[in-house]
């Protein structure tokens, strides 16, 4: 009855922006409802609102450097090109930086608290959530409860949360999990081999992340392929700051590269990805505490530890110009996505369709290339021409490839509104 009763409220209250003057209870029925999206990551903050039966974008943006000295605040509304805002005094965490987001719907005239649902991206779901909720006192014990396996996300999901419901608190929210995708991995994809006992006892087993952008370039390549989703067979590849693969099959997840956490897979950013345990009790043993550790992996690792940066525009000018760490570097990086593409082609099977996505998937055409190098033998082929000038949603297969290769958008915040709006339609 709450949600009921909430939602009764803001059929009443807002209707002056969503439908017509006429108070029949027949308009009021088909009301465009709005549904507003926060996207937290580390050290930042995507936005978006929605009209969601008619999928328009009324307005996205992205805060990004949250807790650095200076801070980057870019969006877009649907009547108004892009503004890039610099934030010189910084935004020192992930509550200011939802009070300054606020300011900027404010301002661009979408009143927030006219919302008819607030959904936030929450990284671990951990085996309990294979679907979105809604947010009760319940899920939010939850989030507390699995800090320890997403350190440096889980408190910033739950600032943000904390921080709406202090403006909204009578707006439903809902969250949306990076989990969710996977839980659909056979037990021999998720068990480690580790003694049963103390796996059950520390939850230990690989949960998989990026789910929500895996999730939405599935459904995309679905329409795209014009083939329905469980009849498609991919290997859809994100590559970003973080960077993980997953196996589908008949449009369901049967393997994915991160693990318990996502330190586990392909090189990143600033995460290593796959490397021997021994190595950390090595460390251990010469005095490296856990915290220490843990900042290796975390932050100083990956594309960073190798080459200095983990700004792919950087490290492919570096390249160019001779730096030797740099090209190692990329080669790594690559070398990890085509052993991972070749070894998932064992897995699931005929493929219908690579799909890259994320910052570096959609682009970077140099890493695409070398991805993908040497497979001719597997039927997958590149258009060299068509890869340089790729713009996502595309193909970038040659007329000769069997496998299709396409470069499609990672629309997470949509698929986050989508997803969460089940939860009352």
């Amino acid at each position: 009855m709450q949600l009921q009763e909430a939602l009764g409220y803001f059929m009443i209250g807002c209707l002056h922006d969503a439908f017509d003057n006429d108070n029949s209870s027949k308009k009021n029925s088909v009301r465009k409802m709005l549904i507003q999206v926060f996207n937290a990551g580390s050290s930042s903050i995507k936005f978006a609102l929605y009209q969601h039966q008619s999928k328009l974008e009324l307005l996205k943006g992205n805060l990004e450097k949250i807790g650095e000295a200076s801070s980057i605040l870019s969006y877009q509304t649907s009547s108004s090109p892009s503004h890039k805002i610099e934030l010189s005094d910084g935004c020192q965490n992930h509550k200011e930086g939802i009070q300054k987001i606020l300011e900027i719907f404010d301002q661009e005239k979408n009143n927030p608290g006219s919302a008819d649902l607030i959904v936030h991206r929450v990284v671990h779901g951990g085996t309990k959530y294979r679907h979105a909720a809604l947010l009760d006192l319940e899920v939010k014990q939850f989030i507390r409860d699995m800090i320890p396996l997403a350190r440096t996300h889980h408190p910033a999901s739950l600032a943000c949360i904390e921080e709406i419901s202090e403006h909204f608190p009578e707006i439903p929210q809902a969250v949306v999990f990076d989990t969710s995708f996977h839980q659909t991995l056979p037990e021999y994809a998720w068990r480690y081999a580790l003694p049963r006992k103390i796996s059950d006892q520390y939850a230990i087993r690989r949960y998989g992340f990026h789910g929500i952008s895996h999730q939405s370039v599935l459904k995309q390549a679905a329409s795209f392929l014009k083939t329905p989703v469980n009849k498609l067979n991919l290997i859809t590849i994100h590559l970003g700051n973080g960077a993980s693969i997953s196996a589908i099959k008949k449009g369901i997840c049967v393997d994915t590269t991160m693990g318990m956490t996502p330190l586990e897979g392909l090189v990143m950013g600033t995460r290593p990805g796959d490397l021997d345990p021994g190595i950390l009790t090595l460390l251990a043993r010469e005095g490296w505490n856990q915290e220490a550790l843990e900042t290796m992996l975390n932050q100083d690792s990956g594309m960073k530890g190798l080459c200095g940066t983990n700004d792919f525009r950087e490290i492919l000018q570096n390249k160019e110009e001779g730096n030797e760490e740099a090209e190692m570097a990329l080669e790594l990086y690559c070398y990890r996505v085509r052993k991972t593409i070749g070894s998932f082609n064992t897995v699931i099977g005929p493929v219908d369709a690579l799909v890259f996505t994320g910052g570096v998937g959609e682009n970077v055409s140099w890493v695409r290339k070398r991805s993908v190098r040497g497979m001719e033998w597997m039927n997958i082929q590149l258009d060299p021409d068509m890869n340089d000038h790729a713009e996502a949603p595309c193909a970038i297969h040659s007329k000769d490839s069997q496998t299709k290769i396409l470069v499609l958008p990672s629309d997470e915040e949509w698929e986050m509104a989508s997803q969460a709006a089940e939860l009352i339609l």
